[in-house]
C-alpha cells in the first residue's frame, strides 16, 4: 500500500505523517521507519519508531532511494510501514521517474507487506494523475 499526503507548505503535512507513523507503532508488532531531512521530526516521534535522515545516506533521485529502501527491506524483515516526509520535493525526479519508482515500490508493499506514507507539496488540481490513486488527504 502506498499513500500520499498532499497539501502546501505550512498545511500541516509533517503533523499527519507523525500522528500517523506514531498510531502504526502503536497498533503494530513489527517495526515502523520515518524518514526526512530534518532533525526537527525525531522528537515528536513515537520511541519505537526508527527514524532516518535522508540526507546522511547521499540519496539524490528516487533511484538511489528505491535501493536504499530495497537496503532497509532486506536487512529488516519485520519492517511493516515507511514514512516518508518530504521526499517528492526535495530529491530530483521527473514524472517518469516517479512512474517507475512507484511501480517498483508496489512491488516490495507486494512481496514483503511493508506499507509506504510519502508527504508531498502538490496539492488539488496540480497533484500529477499518476498521483491520484494514492492520496489519502
Amino acid at each position: 500500500m502506498i499513500k500520499l499526503v498532499c497539501g502546501g507548505k505550512g498545511s500541516g503535512k509533517t503533523k499527519k505523517m507523525i500522528a500517523l507513523a506514531n498510531q502504526a507503532a502503536e497498533e503494530t508488532k513489527g517495526h515502523i521507519i520515518f524518514v526526512d531531512n530534518r532533525e526537527s521530526s525525531v522528537f515528536d516521534l513515537h520511541r519505537g519508531i526508527r527514524f532516518l535522515n535522508i540526507d546522511e545516506f547521499f540519496v539524490k533521485s528516487l533511484k538511489d532511494f528505491f535501493g536504499f529502501i530495497n537496503g532497509l527491506v532486506a536487512g529488516n524483515y519485520d519492517i511493516d510501514g515507511i514514512y516518508v516526509d518530504n521526499l517528492l520535493d526535495v530529491r530530483e525526479n521527473d514524472l517518469d521517474d516517479l512512474e517507475n519508482f512507484l511501480k517498483d515500490l508496489l512491488k516490495i508493499c507486494e512481496k514483503y507487506q511493508v506499507h509506504f506514507v510519502f508527504s508531498t507539496n502538490y496539492e488539488g488540481e496540480h497533484i500529477p494523475d499518476l498521483l491520484k490513486e494514492y492520496v489519502m488527504i
